[in-house]
């Protein structure tokens, strides 16, 4: 496949694909803003350096992956800074951005999110992956390199895990 139209396969991919990118990042806490930012460089670096030959299924999950990575890549970041403006001044506390505002939801959504951010990032992920994606088990595992048993083991975890966070918030099924 010539370098051209592969970019545009890459392009046609990454646009049917954004809505659903967006929608994780969501989930996963990034605002708006540093999540268009985050996307932009994923494109940029697919179109820097192609993933390897492969059909649209398949760089679909690329997107999906290289996004998940940034994303984990920017909450490290981001609790690296915390902890060194805690340890600069350990009254200072930390608030992360308000979610609910940024999802264009009240107060619920601001305290899924809290409770979601308490969560583990190994349950975390695929619990993000299934519910604001729309992915099965077996897509979750190509995405995170897991066998679909494991993903499907993390997701009953992470709903338990959710369940009792969500209850000591006061908010019932």
């Amino acid at each position: 496949m010539g370098k051209r139209l592969r970019q545009q396969v890459l392009h046609q991919v990454f646009i049917s694909e954004v809505d659903r990118l967006r929608r994780m990042l969501i989930g996963l806490g990034i605002q708006m803003e540093q999540g268009e930012d985050l996307l932009h460089d994923v494109y940029l670096e697919a179109l820097k350096h192609p993933p390897e030959d492969r059909g649209t299924a398949q760089l679909a999950r690329w997107f999906m992956r290289a996004t998940f990575n940034r994303a984990q890549l920017e909450f490290r970041r981001k609790q690296v800074h915390q902890r060194g403006v805690q340890a600069l001044d350990p009254s200072v506390k930390v608030v992360p951005s308000d979610p609910g505002h940024l999802a264009g939801q009240a107060e619920e959504a601001a305290i899924l999110q809290n409770c979601l951010d308490q969560m583990e990032p190994d349950t975390r992920g695929p619990l993000v992956l299934r519910h604001c994606c729309d992915l099965n088990a077996n897509e979750i595992g190509e995405i995170l390199n897991l066998k679909p048993g494991t993903v499907r083991k993390r997701l009953c975890v992470a709903r338990a895990r959710l369940a009792r966070l969500l209850l000591e918030q006061g908010i019932k099924s």
